[in-house]
């Protein structure tokens, strides 16, 4: 029996509003199903339990992001992470470890600069047992040592998302303040180096935020993927902070779509993807007319700083998180914001405030 090609089907019907066909395919073949496998279990119910508006779900999230603490080795300009410290509770790692990993495709790692926690490395490690999740390691690739970059190569399904906001140094360090350009290039080197040498399936992104100071470098970041291998691009639109706001006349927005544009065409030549990141309140209106189009809250969660959760980072403004005391992971995933986002996306009890039109569901992907 071809799960995937069941599951996917599913999944396409629920996508599209058609519940009740996805319903009748759940229950033909749920009982074939093999009770020993929690993971496809899981996957099965929770898109039957989309199909039958559920907004307290049985099945677990699929995709866990944790912003482990804001510690940072540089002070970015269009950083908008709060100056207080903070470090994410252990309890919450321990509790994922131990009781998610199972039921996961995906677990994002995010700080502050991850890889000044001497500690993460070997966590990234005792998850990669788990050979089908894909760990994603936001990072500015600043602090690598030798080590690290031996242990990550010889992991599988590791996807490092590298912050390149500059292909020039001078750009690069204006932007990255605290960071060096040379120890960037030095270190991608490496990386390269001990990919090729293990044979390793590491991929390799940049993140791109595109800001008043680096606009005009847009193309030449594709020529920097191509030549340093990385596999593909995300091209960020910058959200304001009180310290910066990436305001643009009509004409340089003009010269950034073109550029945009250009950049799409090259990367194609050269193989590498290119995703773009950025508002589109037509298209968001459209989608949510036609199409179930936002599955985050029923698939994700969100974890930083103690106990404040989300579905998702740009789900909505911060002052809404939910931040409750003594939640577990459990009941986050059903506390009343995330039944709030359910019932709104379900059309259960409709919130227009709740979702908000800069999410990052609407990008656009270029091969």
């Amino acid at each position: 029996m071809n799960y995937l090609e069941i599951f996917l089907t599913m999944q396409n019907l629920n996508y599209h509003k058609q519940f009740d066909r996805s319903k009748k395919i759940y229950e033909k073949y749920s009982s074939f199903i093999p009770k020993e496998d929690v993971y496809l279990q899981n996957k099965f119910l929770n898109e039957y339990e989309i199909a039958c508006k559920k907004y307290i779900l049985k099945s677990k999230p699929t995709n866990i992001q944790l912003v482990l603490f804001n510690k940072c080795n540089s002070n970015c300009i269009m950083c908008n992470q709060t100056k207080e410290k903070y470090v994410l509770s252990d309890k919450y790692i321990k509790e994922i470890t131990d009781e998610y990993l199972q039921y996961l495709d995906i677990l994002l790692w995010q700080g502050g600069e991850v890889f000044l926690d001497d500690k993460f490395i070997n966590i990234v490690k005792q998850v990669s047992k788990y050979k089908r999740i894909n760990q994603q390691i936001i990072t500015n690739a600043q602090v690598f040592s030798s080590n690290i970059i031996k242990e990550l190569t010889s992991m599988q399904n590791i996807k490092l998302i590298v912050s390149v906001d500059g292909v020039k140094k001078e750009t690069y360090e204006k932007i990255r303040t605290g960071s060096d350009f040379n120890k960037l290039i030095k270190n991608i080197e490496l990386l390269n180096k001990y990919r090729q040498k293990y044979n390793s399936n590491i991929t390799t992104n940049i993140n791109f935020v595109i800001l008043r100071e680096n606009y005009k470098e847009i193309l030449e970041i594709v020529s920097f993927a191509k030549k340093y291998n990385f596999s593909s691009i995300t091209f960020n639109e910058c959200i304001a902070t009180e310290k910066y706001n990436p305001k643009f006349t009509k004409e340089e927005k003009e010269y950034i779509n073109k550029q945009l544009q250009m950049a799409i065409a090259y990367a194609i030549k050269n193989d590498i993807r290119i995703t773009i990141q950025y508002a589109n309140n037509k298209l968001a209106k459209q989608n949510k007319e036609n199409v179930l189009v936002c599955k985050i809250p029923f698939n994700k969660l969100l974890l930083e700083n103690g106990n404040l959760f989300a579905p998702e980072c740009t789900c909505l403004k911060k002052q809404y998180y939910a931040k409750e005391e003594n939640l577990n992971i459990e009941k986050m995933w059903n506390s009343e914001l995330m039944q709030n986002y359910r019932k709104h996306i379900l059309g259960i009890k409709n919130n227009d405030n709740i979702c908000n039109l800069n999410c990052r569901l609407y990008k656009h992907y270029y091969n």
